[in-house]
């Protein structure tokens, strides 16, 4: 292994073990173990640590802490269809009192359903659009016939100076991920590689989830800082390999200078948010999930086929 594999190496089994604690068990530091453990296990679970709950929002415990930057996700009608398992109505529920009762009403129905729920109702003179999951409201935004929209808190209020009597609601079930696995496109042939790209949807859909489950800032940036944190530990397996069977040296400086130029651009969003600069939205959401779905397809597939043709496929 040359020496820029070496420390490659050793930045994967120190990410590894700082990502994972106890949960990574013992992974191995000599060379040829760890090659071993990268082609057959990969990552110690392919399913990411689970959400926190969300705390109340000022106090009010039906009302996701993350409200705020939940909302958000309701002024984007192209991204909420996207969201929607289904462009069909799930039920219709009655709102009623004033404008707490009401996302009460809502809150409680979203415990029936193991998938956010996305409540659409029409008012005498706007568009009430509320989101919520596990027995809380994530999101709410008022579009009124001008046009102009009202967001999370000030919604709220303008809710509250209204009794709704009697007003009927549409329920949508919401995707609980936005990227799925699929082995016919998305695998490369190594079982310890799959498992890695496993984690790090599993991981996409956990920050996704996050947003629309209402998670306040804390933990969303806390799942951040763990997906840019493990997807720097992949990208280093992806690279130990590459060099140790002498994948063509263009194909894998053109693979690491992707890599490169990915991480540095999480690192930057990820400084940005934690210094408030930047909001972690859906649209982020898609980018990254676009990207690593593409860059999996495509780049990592390539280096697939290769390692199949040397024969070192550990994967159907």
């Amino acid at each position: 292994m040359t020496g820029s594999g070496l420390a490659r190496l050793l930045r994967a089994i120190l990410l590894v073990r700082r990502l994972f604690g106890r949960r990574s068990g013992r992974i191995p530091a000599r060379e040829k173990d760890f090659i071993r453990y990268v082609l057959e296990v990969g990552v110690p679970s392919i399913e990411p640590p689970p959400l926190p709950e969300p705390g109340p929002w000022k106090g009010i415990e039906y009302i996701a802490e993350g409200f705020e930057e939940a909302s958000l996700v309701l002024l984007d009608p192209e991204i909420l269809l996207h969201l929607l398992l289904s462009s069909s109505i799930d039920r219709v529920v009655t709102l009623r009192g004033d404008g707490l009762e009401a996302l009460k009403i809502v809150a409680d129905t979203s415990r029936e359903y193991t998938t956010p729920v996305y409540v659409h109702a029409r008012l005498e003179t706007a568009d009430l659009r509320i989101l919520a999951y596990e027995g809380k409201v994530t999101g709410l935004v008022i579009e009124r016939a001008a046009g102009d929209k009202l967001v999370a808190g000030r919604a709220l209020e303008v809710l509250q100076s209204q009794y709704l009597d009697s007003i009927p609601a549409t329920v949508f079930r919401v995707k609980r991920e936005w990227m799925k696995w699929s082995d016919e496109k998305l695998s490369v042939f190594i079982k310890g590689l799959d498992r890695q790209h496993k984690y790090l949807v599993a991981t996409l859909n956990h920050l996704y989830l996050g947003i629309v489950g209402g998670l306040g800032e804390k933990a969303l940036r806390e799942a951040l800082r763990r997906m840019v944190d493990y997807t720097k530990f992949h990208f280093r397996s992806e690279e130990v390999l590459m060099d140790k069977y002498n994948y063509p040296r263009d194909k894998f400086e053109k693979h690491v200078r992707e890599h490169n130029a990915f991480v540095n651009k999480v690192t930057e969003f990820r400084e940005k948010y934690e210094a408030g600069e930047a909001k972690l939205t859906i649209d982020v959401i898609r980018f990254l999930a676009t990207w690593v779905e593409t860059h999996i397809a495509r780049t990592d597939r390539d280096y697939g086929y290769y390692f199949k043709k040397i024969g070192l496929a550990t994967a159907a």
